[in-house]
């Protein structure tokens, strides 16, 4: 009686299956033929296997080890995607808290809040990677709390930030107020070597060339647009009538940028949260789809995961 009531049973499950539009296969395989398989197999085979099946999830955890003092959070940052500084003079470190986010030609930088101990290694990387326009969506700085970030650039007109004497220099030479975010237009001089050809973000990528508008390079200057979005506090959700109109304006800026490239590369833009985690890939992603938006007047969120999950 038992083997007429299993046989009405599949046969009522595929009728189903077959209503709702699900392909029938004739016979699936028993967990029985995937044990014969694997005990078919090499063990070379079998190490291919699992090799191909964690590749994606490993993560050098010796250099995460060998740095834990210098991130906010016990977070492992992917080995080759992190951002390795170049060693310039002696005491330079070649490690920084952040990593290389890339879809397409889009190249960002997403990174933690610097402290008092790593900001001039933050400026280091911007001067390195050529980068131009950076993103601050910490809500609150102090050069005493060690929990929040580093006010690591000047926030008055006319102020100035000096790193090692004249290693590195910051200026501000404009702030301009916005609802919810201040835009800063900061003059960035250093005496470390200018955009290296080899850069991490995209090997075959030449050196960047100053734009018309920019200092000669023999003054080793660079123009920075900082914008500090400061309507976001930790672990809440922001004020869309708010995020909106800076997400947009952010996308403009990129866009401006773009067009003044006078060849291949594109510098990274540099987008700083609290731990690089949270709300740093929520604009990353929103600035993507942003840009899309303007040109296609269409996007497709589920195209852009897919290329950003690579």
């Amino acid at each position: 009686m038992a083997a007429p009531k299993k046989k009405a049973a599949a046969a009522a499950g595929r009728k189903r299956a077959s209503r709702m539009g699900i392909p029938l296969s004739a016979e699936g395989e028993r967990p029985v033929d995937l044990v014969t398989h694997i005990q078919k197999q090499t063990q070379k085979q079998r190490q291919l296997m699992f090799d191909q099946i964690t590749a994606a999830s490993r993560i050098n955890c010796k250099g995460f080890l060998e740095n834990r003092a210098h991130n906010r959070v016990p977070v492992p940052i992917h080995e080759k995607k992190r951002v390795f500084l170049t060693v310039v003079k002696e005491g330079d470190s070649e490690y920084f808290p952040a990593t290389y986010a890339c879809c397409e030609r889009d190249d960002y930088i997403l990174t933690q809040a610097p402290t008092k101990e790593n900001y001039r290694d933050f400026w280091r990387m911007v001067w390195r990677d050529g980068c131009k326009i950076c993103v601050s969506l910490s809500e609150k700085l102090s050069d005493s709390n060690p929990d929040l970030c580093y006010p690591y650039w000047p926030m008055t007109e006319g102020g100035k930030m000096e790193i090692e004497g004249n290693r590195f220099v910051i200026e501000c030479q404009k702030k301009t107020d916005f609802k919810g975010y201040i835009i800063y237009d900061l003059r960035l001089t250093s005496t470390d070597p200018s955009v290296d050809a080899n850069k991490s973000v995209v090997q075959a990528k030449e050196a960047q060339p100053p734009a018309e508008d920019e200092p000669s390079e023999n003054k080793k200057a660079r123009a920075i647009t900082l914008m500090h979005y400061e309507r976001w506090p930790t672990n809440e959700w922001p004020d869309l009538d708010l995020l909106g109109p800076f997400v947009q304006a952010l996308s403009k800026k990129e866009i401006q940028i773009m067009r003044k490239s006078l060849d291949n590369y594109i510098p990274p833009v540099v987008i700083q949260s609290h731990d690089g985690l949270g709300r740093a890939p929520v604009i990353w992603v929103s600035t993507i789809l942003m840009k899309d938006i303007e040109k296609k007047e269409c996007f497709d969120v589920e195209d852009l995961a897919k290329k950003c999950a690579r």
